[in-house]
């Protein structure tokens, strides 16, 4: 089977195209119809399965996620610390919660 074309028993069991695998062709030049054939599905749907990672992996967005890396790891960590310890809502969690 060529890289051009789906597999029988993904069309026969409707298994949705994994994301990596349609995330790589399209950081090597893939247009979203040519991935689309591919997987035997519109370009619509190719570019509504990607939007959101593309909207994380925009150039500009980017590059500025890699300058200010620790900064922003730093913050979240802070906040999910004080979210763990913050007694109200401790009190208020359920095991499942908890866990």
């Amino acid at each position: 089977m060529g890289v051009d074309a789906l597999s029988a028993v993904d069309i026969a069991l409707h298994k949705p195209a994994p994301l990596k695998d349609i995330l790589e062709l399209r950081f090597n030049g893939w247009t979203l119809e040519k991935i689309g054939n591919k997987y035997g599905v519109t370009k619509g749907a190719i570019a509504k399965r990607i939007k959101g990672v593309m909207a994380i992996v925009d150039g500009d967005t980017l590059e500025a996620y890699r300058k200010h890396r620790i900064s922003i790891l730093e913050g979240i960590e802070g906040h999910l610390l004080s979210e763990l310890v913050d007694p109200a809502r401790v009190k208020k969690a359920t095991l499942g919660n908890v866990a």
